[in-house]
Protein backbone atom coordinates (compact mmCIF):
# COMPACT_ATOMS: atom_id res chain seq x y z
CA UNK A 1 0.00 0.00 0.00
CA UNK A 2 1.01 3.64 0.11
CA UNK A 3 3.25 5.06 2.78
CA UNK A 4 0.22 5.90 4.92
CA UNK A 5 -1.59 2.68 4.11
CA UNK A 6 -4.26 4.34 1.96
CA UNK A 7 -5.15 3.98 -1.67
CA UNK A 8 -8.13 4.44 -3.88
CA UNK A 9 -9.85 1.86 -6.03
CA UNK A 10 -12.31 3.02 -8.70
CA UNK A 11 -15.81 2.51 -7.40
CA UNK A 12 -14.60 2.45 -3.78
CA UNK A 13 -14.15 6.11 -2.80
CA UNK A 14 -13.10 6.94 0.70
CA UNK A 15 -12.41 3.34 1.81
CA UNK A 16 -8.77 3.38 2.92
CA UNK A 17 -7.29 0.37 4.64
CA UNK A 18 -5.20 1.05 7.78
CA UNK A 19 -1.68 -0.26 8.10
CA UNK A 20 -2.73 -2.69 10.82
CA UNK A 21 -5.76 -3.90 8.84
CA UNK A 22 -3.88 -6.59 6.97
CA UNK A 23 -4.54 -10.14 8.05
CA UNK A 24 -2.82 -13.40 7.09
CA UNK A 25 -5.17 -15.98 5.61
CA UNK A 26 -3.34 -19.29 5.06
CA UNK A 27 -4.77 -21.96 2.79
CA UNK A 28 -4.82 -25.60 3.91
CA UNK A 29 -2.31 -27.11 1.49
CA UNK A 30 -2.54 -30.91 1.36
CA UNK A 31 -0.65 -33.67 -0.43
CA UNK A 32 -0.17 -31.80 -3.71
CA UNK A 33 1.04 -28.33 -4.63
CA UNK A 34 -2.32 -26.60 -5.15
CA UNK A 35 -5.58 -26.13 -3.34
CA UNK A 36 -8.69 -24.74 -5.03
CA UNK A 37 -11.78 -23.05 -3.70
CA UNK A 38 -14.77 -21.38 -5.33
CA UNK A 39 -17.09 -18.65 -4.17
CA UNK A 40 -19.62 -16.13 -5.39
CA UNK A 41 -18.74 -12.46 -4.88
CA UNK A 42 -21.66 -10.08 -4.82
CA UNK A 43 -21.55 -6.79 -6.72
CA UNK A 44 -19.48 -4.16 -4.93
CA UNK A 45 -17.87 -6.61 -2.48
CA UNK A 46 -14.23 -6.09 -1.50
CA UNK A 47 -12.16 -8.25 0.81
CA UNK A 48 -10.16 -6.38 3.41
CA UNK A 49 -6.42 -6.04 2.86
CA UNK A 50 -4.81 -9.39 3.58
CA UNK A 51 -1.99 -11.73 2.58
CA UNK A 52 -1.32 -15.45 2.27
CA UNK A 53 1.88 -17.35 3.05
CA UNK A 54 1.14 -19.34 -0.12
CA UNK A 55 1.29 -17.98 -3.65
CA UNK A 56 -2.13 -17.21 -5.09
CA UNK A 57 -3.58 -17.20 -8.59
CA UNK A 58 -6.55 -14.82 -8.57
CA UNK A 59 -9.04 -15.77 -11.29
CA UNK A 60 -12.75 -15.41 -11.96
CA UNK A 61 -14.56 -18.15 -13.84
CA UNK A 62 -17.35 -15.67 -14.51
CA UNK A 63 -17.55 -11.90 -14.24
CA UNK A 64 -14.69 -9.51 -13.63
CA UNK A 65 -12.57 -9.13 -10.48
CA UNK A 66 -9.98 -6.52 -9.57
CA UNK A 67 -6.89 -6.78 -7.38
CA UNK A 68 -5.20 -3.84 -5.71
CA UNK A 69 -1.57 -4.21 -4.64
CA UNK A 70 0.12 -1.06 -3.39
CA UNK A 71 -0.38 1.54 -6.09
CA UNK A 72 -1.07 -1.08 -8.77
CA UNK A 73 -4.54 -2.04 -9.94
CA UNK A 74 -5.26 -5.13 -12.05
CA UNK A 75 -8.60 -5.95 -13.67
CA UNK A 76 -9.18 -9.60 -14.53
CA UNK A 77 -11.84 -10.98 -16.86
CA UNK A 78 -11.97 -14.78 -17.29
CA UNK A 79 -9.19 -14.58 -19.91
CA UNK A 80 -6.75 -13.17 -17.35
CA UNK A 81 -5.46 -14.18 -13.91
CA UNK A 82 -3.00 -12.59 -11.51
CA UNK A 83 -0.06 -14.34 -9.87
CA UNK A 84 0.26 -12.95 -6.32
CA UNK A 85 3.48 -14.05 -4.58
CA UNK A 86 3.14 -15.33 -1.02
CA UNK A 87 3.30 -12.61 1.62
CA UNK A 88 2.01 -9.88 -0.71
CA UNK A 89 -0.55 -7.53 0.85
CA UNK A 90 -3.55 -7.12 -1.45
CA UNK A 91 -7.28 -6.68 -1.63
CA UNK A 92 -9.67 -8.20 -4.14
CA UNK A 93 -13.13 -7.13 -5.20
CA UNK A 94 -15.69 -6.80 -7.97
CA UNK A 95 -17.99 -4.09 -9.19
CA UNK A 96 -20.62 -6.20 -10.97
CA UNK A 97 -20.26 -9.54 -9.16
CA UNK A 98 -18.18 -12.59 -10.05
CA UNK A 99 -17.55 -16.27 -9.43
CA UNK A 100 -13.99 -16.38 -8.12
CA UNK A 101 -11.60 -19.28 -7.81
CA UNK A 102 -9.21 -19.27 -4.88
CA UNK A 103 -6.09 -21.02 -6.20
CA UNK A 104 -3.23 -21.35 -3.72
CA UNK A 105 0.22 -22.84 -4.33
CA UNK A 106 2.64 -24.19 -1.73
CA UNK A 107 5.93 -22.29 -2.25
CA UNK A 108 8.10 -25.34 -1.50
CA UNK A 109 6.36 -27.35 -4.25
CA UNK A 110 6.16 -24.61 -6.86
CA UNK A 111 8.35 -24.67 -10.00
CA UNK A 112 7.28 -21.15 -11.00
CA UNK A 113 9.80 -18.43 -10.17
CA UNK A 114 7.60 -15.32 -10.46
CA UNK A 115 8.52 -13.01 -7.58
CA UNK A 116 6.32 -10.00 -8.37
CA UNK A 117 2.59 -9.67 -9.13
CA UNK A 118 2.20 -10.83 -12.71
CA UNK A 119 -0.79 -10.94 -15.02
CA UNK A 120 -1.30 -14.35 -16.65
CA UNK A 121 -3.04 -15.35 -19.87
CA UNK A 122 -5.83 -17.90 -19.24
CA UNK A 123 -6.17 -20.03 -22.36
CA UNK A 124 -9.21 -22.27 -22.95
CA UNK A 125 -7.12 -25.28 -21.88
CA UNK A 126 -5.97 -23.60 -18.66
CA UNK A 127 -9.54 -22.62 -17.88
CA UNK A 128 -10.66 -26.24 -18.33
CA UNK A 129 -7.93 -27.39 -15.98
CA UNK A 130 -8.91 -24.82 -13.34
CA UNK A 131 -12.48 -26.08 -13.52
CA UNK A 132 -11.30 -29.70 -13.54
CA UNK A 133 -9.16 -29.23 -10.43
CA UNK A 134 -11.96 -27.47 -8.58
CA UNK A 135 -14.42 -30.30 -9.23
CA UNK A 136 -15.18 -33.14 -6.80
CA UNK A 137 -13.74 -35.81 -9.11
CA UNK A 138 -10.23 -34.49 -8.50
CA UNK A 139 -10.51 -33.88 -4.77
CA UNK A 140 -7.16 -33.71 -3.04
CA UNK A 141 -6.09 -37.12 -1.80
CA UNK A 142 -5.42 -37.16 1.94
CA UNK A 143 -3.54 -40.48 2.18
CA UNK A 144 -0.68 -40.04 4.64
CA UNK A 145 1.75 -41.84 2.34
CA UNK A 146 0.57 -40.40 -0.99
CA UNK A 147 3.53 -40.22 -3.31
CA UNK A 148 4.65 -36.70 -4.24
CA UNK A 149 5.67 -36.24 -7.85
CA UNK A 150 8.43 -33.80 -8.63
CA UNK A 151 7.54 -30.93 -10.97
CA UNK A 152 10.52 -29.95 -13.09
CA UNK A 153 10.88 -27.75 -16.14
CA UNK A 154 13.87 -29.69 -17.49
CA UNK A 155 13.06 -33.40 -18.12
CA UNK A 156 15.55 -35.92 -16.82
CA UNK A 157 17.23 -38.56 -18.97
CA UNK A 158 15.24 -41.34 -17.31
CA UNK A 159 12.03 -39.61 -18.37
CA UNK A 160 12.88 -40.17 -22.03
CA UNK A 161 13.40 -43.89 -22.74
CA UNK A 162 14.31 -43.23 -26.36
CA UNK A 163 17.33 -41.24 -25.32
CA UNK A 164 20.59 -43.14 -25.46
CA UNK A 165 19.23 -46.16 -27.41
CA UNK A 166 21.56 -45.72 -30.39
CA UNK A 167 23.67 -48.56 -31.71
CA UNK A 168 26.92 -49.36 -29.91
CA UNK A 169 29.76 -47.17 -31.13
CA UNK A 170 27.51 -44.66 -32.83
CA UNK A 171 27.20 -41.10 -31.60
CA UNK A 172 24.17 -40.18 -29.57
CA UNK A 173 21.79 -37.96 -31.51
CA UNK A 174 21.84 -34.29 -30.60
CA UNK A 175 18.72 -33.25 -28.71
CA UNK A 176 17.26 -29.82 -28.29
CA UNK A 177 16.49 -29.11 -24.60
CA UNK A 178 13.51 -27.03 -25.68
CA UNK A 179 12.16 -30.04 -27.56
CA UNK A 180 12.61 -32.17 -24.45
CA UNK A 181 10.63 -29.69 -22.36
CA UNK A 182 7.86 -29.48 -24.97
CA UNK A 183 7.67 -33.26 -25.19
CA UNK A 184 7.42 -33.66 -21.42
CA UNK A 185 4.71 -31.04 -21.22
CA UNK A 186 2.75 -32.69 -24.01
CA UNK A 187 3.01 -36.09 -22.32
CA UNK A 188 1.68 -34.64 -19.06
CA UNK A 189 -1.23 -32.98 -20.86
CA UNK A 190 -2.06 -36.19 -22.73
CA UNK A 191 -1.99 -38.19 -19.50
CA UNK A 192 -4.54 -35.85 -17.94
CA UNK A 193 -6.69 -36.03 -21.06
CA UNK A 194 -6.70 -39.84 -21.08
CA UNK A 195 -7.64 -39.90 -17.40
CA UNK A 196 -10.63 -37.66 -18.00
CA UNK A 197 -11.83 -39.70 -20.99
CA UNK A 198 -11.50 -43.17 -19.49
CA UNK A 199 -10.65 -43.79 -15.87
CA UNK A 200 -10.97 -47.58 -15.98
CA UNK A 201 -7.35 -48.40 -16.89
CA UNK A 202 -5.93 -46.40 -13.99
CA UNK A 203 -8.44 -47.73 -11.47
CA UNK A 204 -7.47 -51.26 -12.43
CA UNK A 205 -3.77 -50.76 -11.78
CA UNK A 206 -2.20 -52.76 -8.92
CA UNK A 207 -0.50 -50.92 -6.06
CA UNK A 208 3.02 -49.72 -6.75
CA UNK A 209 6.00 -51.39 -5.12
CA UNK A 210 6.97 -54.96 -4.22
CA UNK A 211 7.54 -56.55 -0.83
CA UNK A 212 9.79 -59.34 0.32
CA UNK A 213 8.13 -62.73 0.68
CA UNK A 214 6.47 -63.11 4.06
CA UNK A 215 6.61 -59.40 4.91
CA UNK A 216 3.41 -57.46 5.37
CA UNK A 217 2.66 -54.78 2.81
CA UNK A 218 1.98 -51.34 4.29
CA UNK A 219 -1.63 -50.32 4.42
CA UNK A 220 -2.44 -48.06 1.48
CA UNK A 221 -5.58 -46.51 0.15
CA UNK A 222 -5.33 -47.23 -3.56
CA UNK A 223 -8.14 -44.82 -4.48
CA UNK A 224 -6.44 -41.93 -2.69
CA UNK A 225 -3.07 -42.78 -4.24
CA UNK A 226 -4.53 -42.76 -7.74
CA UNK A 227 -6.45 -39.53 -7.13
CA UNK A 228 -3.35 -37.83 -5.73
CA UNK A 229 -1.17 -38.92 -8.66
CA UNK A 230 -3.78 -37.77 -11.17
CA UNK A 231 -4.10 -34.41 -9.47
CA UNK A 232 -0.34 -33.88 -9.45
CA UNK A 233 -0.17 -34.56 -13.18
CA UNK A 234 -2.97 -32.06 -13.80
CA UNK A 235 -1.22 -29.48 -11.60
CA UNK A 236 2.02 -30.01 -13.52
CA UNK A 237 0.19 -29.12 -16.74
CA UNK A 238 -1.19 -25.98 -15.08
CA UNK A 239 2.35 -24.91 -14.21
CA UNK A 240 3.38 -25.60 -17.83
CA UNK A 241 0.59 -23.35 -19.13
CA UNK A 242 1.18 -20.29 -16.94
CA UNK A 243 2.04 -17.58 -19.45
CA UNK A 244 2.85 -14.05 -18.21
CA UNK A 245 1.33 -11.05 -20.00
CA UNK A 246 3.50 -7.97 -20.09
CA UNK A 247 1.28 -5.08 -18.98
CA UNK A 248 1.78 -2.04 -16.80
CA UNK A 249 -0.65 -1.93 -13.85
CA UNK A 250 -2.60 1.29 -13.47
CA UNK A 251 -3.85 3.07 -10.39
CA UNK A 252 -2.76 5.86 -8.09
CA UNK A 253 -2.03 6.44 -4.42
CA UNK A 254 -4.59 8.48 -2.52
CA UNK A 255 -3.20 11.72 -1.08
CA UNK A 256 -3.29 12.05 2.69
CA UNK A 257 -4.02 15.72 3.08
CA UNK A 258 -7.71 16.41 3.57
CA UNK A 259 -7.89 19.03 0.80
CA UNK A 260 -6.26 16.81 -1.84
CA UNK A 261 -8.16 13.81 -0.51
CA UNK A 262 -11.44 15.64 -1.04
CA UNK A 263 -10.52 16.18 -4.68
CA UNK A 264 -9.34 12.58 -5.03
CA UNK A 265 -12.66 11.25 -3.72
CA UNK A 266 -14.60 13.43 -6.12
CA UNK A 267 -12.62 12.19 -9.12
CA UNK A 268 -12.85 8.58 -7.99
CA UNK A 269 -16.62 8.84 -7.74
CA UNK A 270 -16.78 10.46 -11.16
CA UNK A 271 -13.65 10.14 -13.32
CA UNK A 272 -15.38 12.21 -16.02
CA UNK A 273 -15.58 15.26 -13.72
CA UNK A 274 -14.35 18.04 -16.07
CA UNK A 275 -13.22 20.56 -13.43
CA UNK A 276 -9.74 22.02 -13.82
CA UNK A 277 -7.07 22.15 -11.13
CA UNK A 278 -8.07 25.75 -10.33
CA UNK A 279 -11.75 24.79 -10.03
CA UNK A 280 -10.91 21.86 -7.79
CA UNK A 281 -8.72 24.12 -5.66
CA UNK A 282 -11.69 26.42 -5.06
CA UNK A 283 -13.82 23.37 -4.24
CA UNK A 284 -11.24 22.27 -1.63
CA UNK A 285 -10.78 25.81 -0.26
CA UNK A 286 -7.10 26.03 -1.20
CA UNK A 287 -4.95 27.57 -3.90
CA UNK A 288 -4.11 25.85 -7.22
CA UNK A 289 -0.41 26.00 -6.36
CA UNK A 290 -0.97 24.32 -2.98
CA UNK A 291 -3.21 21.62 -4.47
CA UNK A 292 -0.66 20.87 -7.19
CA UNK A 293 2.11 20.62 -4.60
CA UNK A 294 0.04 18.29 -2.41
CA UNK A 295 -0.61 15.83 -5.25
CA UNK A 296 3.02 15.79 -6.34
CA UNK A 297 4.38 15.40 -2.81
CA UNK A 298 1.89 12.82 -1.57
CA UNK A 299 1.32 10.68 -4.65
CA UNK A 300 4.64 11.01 -6.47
CA UNK A 301 2.97 12.26 -9.67
CA UNK A 302 1.42 15.53 -10.75
CA UNK A 303 -2.31 16.18 -10.65
CA UNK A 304 -2.78 15.62 -14.41
CA UNK A 305 -1.00 12.25 -14.31
CA UNK A 306 -2.98 11.25 -11.21
CA UNK A 307 -6.27 12.03 -12.96
CA UNK A 308 -5.17 10.01 -15.99
CA UNK A 309 -4.35 7.00 -13.83
CA UNK A 310 -7.75 7.15 -12.12
CA UNK A 311 -9.56 7.48 -15.44
CA UNK A 312 -7.73 4.56 -17.01
CA UNK A 313 -8.24 2.39 -13.93
CA UNK A 314 -11.96 3.18 -14.04
CA UNK A 315 -12.05 2.21 -17.72
CA UNK A 316 -10.61 -1.28 -17.24
CA UNK A 317 -13.73 -2.97 -15.81
CA UNK A 318 -15.76 -1.46 -18.67
CA UNK A 319 -13.18 -2.68 -21.16
CA UNK A 320 -13.22 -6.15 -19.60
CA UNK A 321 -17.00 -6.27 -19.90
CA UNK A 322 -16.71 -5.64 -23.65
CA UNK A 323 -18.14 -2.13 -23.87
CA UNK A 324 -17.23 -0.22 -27.05
CA UNK A 325 -14.32 2.18 -26.73
CA UNK A 326 -16.55 5.07 -27.81
CA UNK A 327 -18.82 4.54 -24.80
CA UNK A 328 -15.94 3.97 -22.38
CA UNK A 329 -14.17 7.16 -23.42
CA UNK A 330 -17.08 9.40 -22.52
CA UNK A 331 -17.81 7.64 -19.24
CA UNK A 332 -14.27 8.19 -17.92
CA UNK A 333 -13.84 11.78 -19.10
CA UNK A 334 -12.36 11.77 -22.61
CA UNK A 335 -13.93 13.95 -25.29
CA UNK A 336 -13.19 11.50 -28.10
CA UNK A 337 -12.36 7.79 -28.41
CA UNK A 338 -9.03 8.67 -30.03
CA UNK A 339 -8.04 10.78 -27.01
CA UNK A 340 -8.80 7.84 -24.70
CA UNK A 341 -6.89 5.38 -26.90
CA UNK A 342 -3.89 7.71 -27.07
CA UNK A 343 -3.81 8.18 -23.29
CA UNK A 344 -4.18 4.44 -22.73
CA UNK A 345 -1.39 3.54 -25.15
CA UNK A 346 0.92 6.22 -23.78
CA UNK A 347 0.41 5.12 -20.16
CA UNK A 348 -0.03 1.35 -20.40
CA UNK A 349 2.06 0.59 -23.49
CA UNK A 350 -0.65 -1.15 -25.55
CA UNK A 351 -3.97 -0.11 -27.03
CA UNK A 352 -7.20 -0.78 -25.10
CA UNK A 353 -8.17 -3.41 -27.66
CA UNK A 354 -5.00 -5.42 -27.00
CA UNK A 355 -5.02 -5.21 -23.21
CA UNK A 356 -7.31 -8.23 -22.76
CA UNK A 357 -6.81 -9.81 -26.19
CA UNK A 358 -5.78 -13.44 -26.63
Amino acid sequence: MSRNGQSLVPGQPGTPQPNDGSVVLPAAIGDTAMVFGAGVMSAGHWFDTHEHPQHQIAWAARGVIAVEIGDGYWVLPPTRALWIPGGTRHRTGTTQGAIMRGIFVAPDRCPVSLTTPTMLRVSPLLRELFDHLTGPDTALARAADAKRLEHVDEPTRSAHPLEGTHAEGSAAPTRNPADNVATARRERAEAVRFERVDETPLSARPPEGTHAEGSAAPTRNLTDDIASARRERAEAVVFDLLEPVEVIPVGARRPVDGRAGQVADALTRNPADPRTLAEFAAYAATSPRTLARLFLTETGICFGQWRTQIRLAASLPLLAEGLPVARIAGRVGYATPSAYVAAFRRTVGVSPGRYFAG
